[in-house]
Order: C-alpha cells, then structure tokens, then sequence
C-alpha cells in the first residue's frame, strides 16, 4: 500500500471513530423522529453507509467494477459490499483477497472491499489472507434488485466453508420450536404472561448462539440479520407480481413477526439456558454473512425515535381493551393453501384460510405463513394488516428499547 494511501485510510478510521462516538452521544441527546433511519451503528454498516446507499464504501484501491459499465439495475443497483473479519476476535483484517466470479478485490485498511456493476446470481466466494486458512463461502445469492452486504470470516487454525444452502438446518431436533409441545411448557407459560396494563419495554440486545460461539448483539442488526435470511431477496417477489412498496409492507410484517417471536424466547419461553435463541430453524435463521439494504429499510420502520425514546414493535395479544399479553411469534414458509391451525395455550394463534404466492417449503403452519404474507402484499394488505390477519386480537405494541 502507497504511503499516500496509508495516510487516507488513517484519516478515514479516525473519521468512522469520531462519527461512531457522535452517534453514541445522539443516542441519549438527541430528540427528532428518526423513523426510517438506523438507530444504531456497527463497524460493517455505519449510518452513513445506510443513508448513501453504500457508495463509497471501500476505498478506491479496495473498489472494483464488475464489469466494463456501471449497471443499474432496480431502485440500488447491483452493489456488492463487505468486510473480512477474525473468526475468534472479530478483527477487520485488511489486505484480504475475495476472489468471486473470475474477479478479485482487496480489502483495505479498515477491512473493507466494494463492487459495483455485479450481476445477480448465486456464485461462490473465496476468500482468503496471510496469516489465516482460506475461507470458502457457497451458494450465496447476490440480489439483482438490492445492495448486499456480505461479513466474511478467516480462521488461523482451519479452513472454513460454508454453504447456504446447509444455513440455519435444525440438527438438534430435541428442541424445535416447529415442533413445541406447550403443554410442557405450560407452568411457565402462564407464570410469564400475566397480562399488562401498559406496553413492556424491551432489551436493546440479544443474546445469540452462532457457529457455537455466543454473542451480544444489537437488537436492531439482529433483526434485519433474521430478515435477510428468512424471505426471499425483492426481485423474488417483484418477479410475482410485487410493487417494492409491496415487498417492503410484506418485509416489516416479517420483521414485527421475528422480533415477537424474539421478545417471546426473551421473556416466556426459551429452548436455550445460555442464550436467548439460536441461528438455526430451531429459533430463527440468523446468518450474518449476508444482509439486504431493503431488510435494513423494513427494519428502519420498527426500530424508531418517538419524543426522544428509541422504540420498537413488536405484536401483543389484547384480552381485555385495557391489557395485553406477549404472543409466541411462530411464522413458518407455507401452507399450501390450507390455512393455518389453532394452538389451544396461545389464544393468538387461531386458524385462518390462505393463499401461498407460490410453492413455499411448508412448515407446522402456526402463525404467520410467509407465503400467504406475501400473497396478501401483493392483494394490498398494509404490514400492519397482515399481522392482524394472522395473529387474533393483536395490537402492534410501540415498546421502549431499554
């Protein structure tokens, strides 16, 4: 790296340090509406990152252009961003080598790489370091329609491969939440969901098990991380027939329905006793390798500023005008048009007909079906429709974030 290039990229990390602790004083000073804005920042995606659509990620040394052309392709482009990282420490490792589709690029000195004018598709990453063991990322789609943003790992002691089509598979099946029996939960079901006469406030951050390492992690950047993994990328469902504004009503009713189902595993029941959820199908997919600008935009809309207190949605169930109680958030990928079922302990969970947009992977078809979530987007239900569809006598409960 040229000397000139050193000193930028010293003056851009103390940027990004001074505009992070900026952020943190916003935090409690600051006493606008921030609705449709990130309320809280990480070294992969900034504010700033967000708010700019992700140009000029990387430097221009870490930049390349996929092909000879900028394309531009639905409302972002076709842009591809993201970093490298430590497995065990979480380092941002610069001068990291991710070669994708016959082209490579370079990390740089805050172990970032951008690429514009990238075709969509499914393709398989490697990546790779001094120091570290080569990483092999496989089956990872890049949205035609979307800005992905992609959080790739280097270990010392081994390679690692991962692949995408294998991510979030359930191996445990002793402690699905597909598959729960309530009534063997039913001693702390009622202890925890004494019903409220006021809106709970929620914990800030989750704590999360991934690849067997436990984690705290941002409540927001969870859930727009879930959301990611859990629907399909827009052009998916523009391809059916969607508007955006569709996709996005359809993305915040998945992004409500995961955070309910995360404040359940919170506060009523969970299948784990060193962490709040998993990664896997057993709680819900979370697979920080690859997450979506329009997940981020839908997450934006739950995760809020209103008078001065950081708030988020989650979904309640009201038995009586004046109380209400946590739901079990359960969601699953379709029905195949037959509707979804009653749980006799979750007075929530009543049976409703549905629609699939298309053939999904089926699913115990308690909660929120995804498909027929985005059946009814495209028929123009609102988020908040398709959660009052699927969840009986609910209220979208305004929580402060503690």
């Amino acid at each position: 790296m040229s000397k000139l290039m050193t000193v930028i990229c010293y003056i851009l990390s103390f940027t990004i340090l001074f505009s992070g602790f900026h952020f943190n004083n916003e935090n409690k000073q600051d006493k606008k509406n921030d609705a449709g804005f990130l309320l809280f920042e990480t070294e992969t995606i900034t504010r700033n990152d967000y708010e700019t659509k992700f140009s000029n990620y990387a430097s221009e040394d870490a930049t390349i252009e996929y092909t000879d052309s900028y394309l531009e392709k639905g409302p972002y482009g076709t842009k591809v961003v993201g970093v490298v990282r430590d497995y065990f420490t979480d380092e941002l490792i610069p001068g990291a080598v991710v070669v994708v589709g016959g082209k490579e690029v370079l990390t740089d000195c805050r172990g970032r790489f951008q690429i514009n004018g990238f075709p969509g598709g499914i393709y398989e990453w490697s990546v790779k370091a001094k120091g570290y063991e080569d990483s092999l990322y496989l089956n990872y789609e890049v949205d035609p329609d979307d800005v992905s943003v992609f959080t790739f790992y280097l270990n010392k002691n081994k390679p690692l491969v991962y692949d995408k089509a294998e991510i979030g598979k359930e191996n445990d099946t002793t402690h699905s939440h597909d598959a729960l029996d309530f009534s063997c939960a039913e001693d702390k079901f009622k202890d925890n969901t004494k019903s409220m006469g006021s809106f709970p406030n929620v914990d800030t951050n989750v704590i999360v098990k991934h690849n067997g390492i436990i984690k705290t992690v941002n409540r927001q950047v969870y859930i727009y991380t879930v959301l990611s993994g859990e629907l399909y990328g827009v052009s998916y469902y523009t391809g059916k027939g969607l508007t955006n504004t569709q996709v996005n009503e359809l993305y915040i009713a998945q992004a409500t329905a995961a955070n309910t189902f995360l404040e359940y595993a919170k506060k009523v029941y969970s299948n784990h006793p060193d962490c709040d959820v998993c990664s896997t199908t057993c709680c819900q997919v979370y697979d920080p390798t690859l997450v979506t600008l329009a997940a981020m935009t839908a997450t934006t809309s739950i995760f809020y500023n209103a008078g001065g207190q950081y708030r988020t949605n989650i979904v309640m169930y009201k038995p009586t005008s004046t109380t209400y109680d946590y739901i079990y958030g359960a969601y699953f990928s379709s029905c195949g048009n037959q509707g979804t079922v009653t749980v006799s302990l979750q007075p929530a969970l009543q049976a409703v007909s549905c629609t699939d947009l298309a053939t999904g992977a089926g699913g115990h078809r308690k909660g929120m079906c995804q498909m027929g979530a985005a059946y009814l987007a495209k028929s123009g239900y609102t988020s908040g429709n398709i959660l009052h569809y699927y969840y009986y006598n609910c209220c979208i409960a305004a929580c402060a974030l503690a």
